[in-house]
Parts: structure tokens; sequence; C-alpha cells
């Protein structure tokens, strides 16, 4: 990331005449260390409120405090009252600048620069160190309104955003910050910003079932309920009932627990589309696993068993008592893996013919036959050798 100038040289500034928004200022800032990559510069764009910024090229020696010292020259804001904030979190001026997170493969790192009185930057640190909502509401009246201030506060804690006041509740960039740093807000947020998209993403993608708070436009609009059920497959009781697909069912007990699949599994709405067969084809075919959750009358269907069988042996699992004794539901399964005799019923597992080509593919499936197949001599022995030649072939590899 660095290619370090050479020391006292004066770092390369510019004046830049772009304005970019705040959220674009405090864009990214996650995990990903500087430290580790010496052979490209690192820059930094620090951006006022009011539009103005500078790009400054680092050295891989800096603290914050250095980086203030070269904005003071350019934006000629004195360095007791600047305070630098990365993403959404403020940085002490004894912080290395190659410790502090970027976006992968990024070679610039992007500030947002409040420019504020000797009391506002001290009642900044202590919002930075206190980070809790009962730090904002012990300042002054006067600190309170200072949009600066809020902006850090909610940065640092998001529960902030609730003791503002009313004007500051609407403020776009206020609330975009304070989502981010704790998505749960979302759900007492003011409605215009429930109906807006970047933040209703940015809530649902942390936790899925904050969908119930999405305004209903928005619940309409298919990234915003994919995203909310790929996070919590709960998140599906939360969409328009016209809109549950294949696709988004199926996602949502993709990504559900099982205490989850089974509270899901309760709720009358999926219950009645697991019973309808051509919803069932459709699932089948995207995930063959799919019929476990089909109604009893439908694990029962031969047709519909022998297909999901085919797609998927491991399908066989969740046949009916009855299609699991039937030979020409359980043999394509055990063709596809002699395992499938784990799935199979009584009868298909004291079958001696098809015992005996199972444990000649695989010597684990003997544990799966009958009592009396796993004393049969026969079949014991040629277990034995496949074990054998199984193996020989893994030492040999």
């Amino acid at each position: 990331w660095f290619k370090s100038p050479s020391i006292g040289a004066a770092p390369h500034c510019r004046l830049s005449s772009c304005s970019p928004s705040l959220m674009q200022a405090a864009a990214g800032a996650h995990s990903i260390s500087l430290g580790k990559a010496p052979e490209a510069s690192l820059k930094a764009l620090v951006t006022k409120l009011s539009g103005d910024s500078c790009s400054i090229t680092l050295d891989s020696a800096w603290t914050v405090s250095d980086l203030k010292v070269a904005v003071e020259r350019q934006l000629r804001v004195p360095v007791a009252e600047q305070c630098m904030i990365l993403g959404i979190t403020s940085v002490l001026d004894s912080e290395l600048i190659c410790t502090l997170p970027c976006e992968m493969n990024e070679d610039c790192l992007h500030f947002t620069l409040l420019h504020h009185s000797l009391e506002m930057v001290t009642w900044l640190k202590r919002l930075r160190l206190a980070r809790h909502y009962h730090a904002f509401r012990e300042a002054p009246s006067h600190i309170k309104e200072s949009r600066d201030l809020i902006y850090a506060a909610v940065c640092g804690s998001a529960h902030v955003l609730a003791f503002v006041p009313e004007k500051f509740k609407h403020d776009r960039e206020i609330v975009f910050a304070a989502v981010k740093q704790d998505c749960t807000v979302f759900a007492d947020i003011a409605d215009e910003f429930r109906a807006d998209l970047d933040i209703a993403l940015l809530a649902v993608r942390q936790r899925g079932r904050l969908l119930e708070f999405v305004s209903e436009e928005l619940k309409r609009d298919r990234l915003v309920r994919e995203a909310a059920v790929k996070n919590d497959g709960s998140a599906l009781l939360f969409c328009p009932w016209e809109y549950w697909d294949v696709d988004l069912v199926l996602a949502a007990m993709h990504t559900a627990d099982l205490r989850t699949q089974r509270s899901l599994m309760q709720n009358k709405r999926i219950q009645e589309l697991f019973d309808q067969r051509d919803f069932l084809r459709a699932a089948l075919e995207k995930n063959a696993m799919a019929l476990q959750f089909a109604s009893m009358a439908l694990k029962a269907d031969k047709q519909i068993v022998l297909r999901a069988v085919e797609l998927d042996w491991n399908a066989l699992e969740h046949a009916a008592y009855e299609l699991k004794c039937d030979l020409d539901v359980v043999v394509p399964a055990l063709d596809q893996n002699a395992l499938a005799l784990r799935f199979s019923g009584p009868s298909i597992q004291g079958n001696r013919e098809l015992v005996l080509n199972a444990v000649g593919r695989n010597s684990q499936v003997l544990a799966f036959a009958s009592k009396h197949l796993r004393e049969d001599a026969e079949v014991v022995a040629i277990a034995y050798a496949t074990h054998i030649t199984d193996q020989t072939k893994l030492f040999k590899h």
C-alpha cells in the first residue's frame, strides 16, 4: 500500500474542486490492514461537510496527527479544531495511518473532516470514548444543536438518534450513519427513510427481520426481499404473500436454522405451498431436498419422489415409508450412491442381491443391512474385500 517518501519531505497536497457528499466520503471502512503492502503509495482524500477537499500522499510512518498538520496547510483548519472521521468512526491523533481499516484493493483513505471549536472537540473526544448515548444527553444545549457533533455521536452510538432535535432525525446522512452503526435503530427512524432503498438495504442485510419495518412499497422490491431473506429466513413472513415464489421460499428455508425451519413450517401459507404439486415440482428442480418440506400426501406421491431421488439420492430420506421399500424408487438412489441403503426400508435392507451389490461398492453400507445379512459370510467377505481395496488405493495416493 505504501511507497514511503524521504523523511522530512513535504506531503503533496492539492485542493479539489469536487464536492462529494458526506456519504461518499464516509463510504468504506472495513477490516483490511494496510501495513503489509509497501509497494504502492497510499493517499488520503479529506472532505469537509462544505464539500471542500484535499488529496494528500501519505507517509507510511504518519499518525493521524501528522495528517492533520498537512490538512491545516491546505484547508486552513487549525489542528486543534479538526475531527477526522473514517467511515463512521472518529480516529484518534495517536493512531498510525497504516493500521487504519480500508476497503480491499483501495489505495485511498476517505476521511470526513469536521471543523469544531475547542469546546466541540472536547465533547467529540468524550463521545468517542464513551460510545453511549448518555454522554450526548449530558451535553449543553448548544452542543446538541451541532450537526457535526450529532453525526459524530451517532457514529459512536446509533441510539443517540432518539435524543437529537427533531430536524436531525430527518437528516439522511445522520440517519444513514446511525443505521450503519447499529441497524436496530431502523425500527424507529422516520417513515421517509424506511422507504429509502439504500437505508432499507443497509438494515435488512444486517438483520433480515427488519423487513417488518420497511415501507410497503419497498417490500415489493425484489432486491430488498431477497436481501432480507438471505440474512434471516424468518424475514419471509414479512414479505407480501403475492411475492412468495419458489426462489424466495427456498432461499428462506435454506438460510433458516433448524429451529427457524420448524417455525416456518408451522405457517399455514407455507404448508399450503408445499402441498401444491406444481410448486413442489418447481422447488425440486432447484433443490431436490425440498422434498423434506412437502406434505405427507406428496411425500407418498411416487412420481414426485422418484423425480426428487433422480436429482439427489439423499432425497430418499424424506420419502414416505412405503416408497422407501419400492424398488422403482430405491434402485435409482442406490445406483447413484450405495449409501442410499441407509434410507431404504427393511425389505430393501434385507434384499441379499441389492446388499451384495452395495457392499461391493462401499463397505460402510454393511452397517445398514438387515441383521441376518450383516451375519452372512459372503456379504461380510465382500464388504471386507471392498474395504481392503479402498485402503490400498488410499495408500497408493
